[in-house]
């Protein structure tokens, strides 16, 4: 009984989050520069009425505890070394599948930086925003129920396929997939999503400084 209860609230959040992020999201990106932000804040919001209905603690459910289990230097390492090796596997990725040229060039004017007020706006959609909304919500939400029963290895696995999929970029599921193995693997050792967010902002800021022309 457990466990088909446990598929049945799997399959409503990811119907949930597959609504927002497949339907809704694209609609409110033609229609907004901030689209995809508004798209987030409303998964949160979704994932935290969720939360609530279920009678769950929200800083469990979504991975906010306190960092622990691996020391700092060994975390610095490993962030940086990720970050580096994930940007590598996207220029890649990128070479290989190359993006169609509209959707290249609505991205790249998308974080241009011309001045002072435009660097701190891309700096807070993409760099800061964006990686602590989602790695609330996939990291957290999804990753914590996940866990509560398959093994760490499968539902990091699941969240980190998820997550790819749910962003409108196949050209860049490969690269997605790793940072999200990555984020997971971060999350379950440090029982947190602190360092996955780390992580996750570290790949955007190096996106956002290559996009630049």
């Amino acid at each position: 009984m457990k466990q088909a209860a446990f598929y049945l609230e799997t399959g409503l959040l990811l119907w949930m989050l597959a609504v927002i992020y497949l339907f809704a999201g694209p609609l409110l990106t033609r229609s907004s520069p901030n689209g995809a932000i508004l798209t987030t804040g409303i998964a949160l919001l979704a994932g935290y009425t969720w939360v609530r209905i279920r009678g769950l603690e929200p800083v469990s459910s979504f991975g906010l505890g306190p960092t622990k289990g691996m020391r700092k230097v060994i975390l610095v390492t490993v962030l940086a070394g990720s970050v580096v090796l994930i940007a590598l596997i996207d220029r890649m990725m990128v070479s290989l599948l190359s993006p169609p040229d509209e959707f290249a060039r609505l991205l790249s004017s998308s974080v241009q930086i011309g001045s002072i007020q435009d660097g701190f706006g891309v700096v807070m959609r993409i760099v800061i925003v964006a990686p602590v909304v989602e790695e609330m919500i996939f990291r957290g939400l999804l990753l914590q129920h996940l866990k509560t029963r398959l093994l760490p290895t499968g539902a990091v696995a699941i969240s980190a396929i998820v997550f790819a999929l749910f962003h409108p970029t196949p050209w860049q599921y490969g690269q997605l997939v790793l940072l999200g193995l990555i984020a997971g693997y971060l999350t379950i050792r440090c029982s947190s999503i602190y360092p996955a967010v780390a992580l996750h902002a570290g790949n955007n800021l190096l996106a956002v400084i290559a996009l630049q022309e």
